[in-house]
């Protein structure tokens, strides 16, 4: 039976990363890079968002660019991400009411992610925010963690994401995967070939089939 579900942010529960590469772009276009284009940015995604920036310019200081780089993304938040999808907050209630437990794993740094989560009214739904490494994609680390922590089997979990890495950190972790195909900047093509457990293109789908497994009629 299902006792927790553990959701991915940007693209899951709101469009957000046309926010992500415009605050990068403005960031990276104010040290010099000239014209700055999706895929400049994009192929090092994965990493957080200070990994993104140290990759796209590795002889800057990376504290001073995340500091620009959040004062862009705040700046923008009303503007490009104004709400979260508008299902959102009605689904997530209704997870807590079936009794599941509720987890947020991103691979955005604390900083985007609380700021995100706050904007949304979205925090309060969470009982971990699990956030991710400069370094490298720790997605599937970080539910193996809660795994543990909260004693659960790895089929007793669900992992909501919208990118194929979202599929590979799953299997990493041995957690079934849902894979979010209705934003707007989702690959669902992309989605298919990485085959996850369950492709959803309508969210209505997603509560569903979450109800389904937790055996809630």
């Amino acid at each position: 039976m299902l006792r927790a579900v553990f959701l991915d942010l940007d693209g899951t529960l709101g469009d957000t990363l046309p926010l992500c590469v415009e605050a990068f772009r403005r960031t990276l276009q104010a040290h010099g890079r000239g014209r700055v284009d999706d895929e400049a940015v994009t192929r090092y995604f994965g990493a957080s968002d200070r990994g993104v920036l140290s990759s796209c310019l590795p002889e800057a200081e990376t504290e001073e660019l995340m500091r620009e780089y959040m004062g862009h993304y705040l700046a923008l938040h009303p503007v490009m991400a104004p709400a979260p999808f508008p299902w959102v907050r009605g689904m997530l209630a209704g997870f807590r009411t079936a009794g599941l437990r509720l987890a947020l794993v991103t691979g955005k740094e604390p900083e985007s992610a609380a700021a995100t989560l706050s904007f949304f009214g979205l925090t309060s739904f969470f009982e971990r925010i699990e956030t991710g490494d400069p370094r490298r994609v720790v997605k599937g680390e970080r539910m193996l963690a809660l795994l543990g922590d909260w004693g659960l089997r790895p089929r007793e979990a669900l992992y909501v994401g919208d990118a194929p890495s979202d599929v590979e950190a799953s299997r990493a972790a041995g957690v079934p995967i849902a894979a979010a195909a209705w934003a707007g900047t989702a690959d669902k093509d992309a989605l298919a070939a990485a085959g996850p457990d369950y492709l959803l293109s309508d969210p209505s789908q997603l509560s569903g089939l979450v109800l389904r497994l937790r055996g809630t009629p």
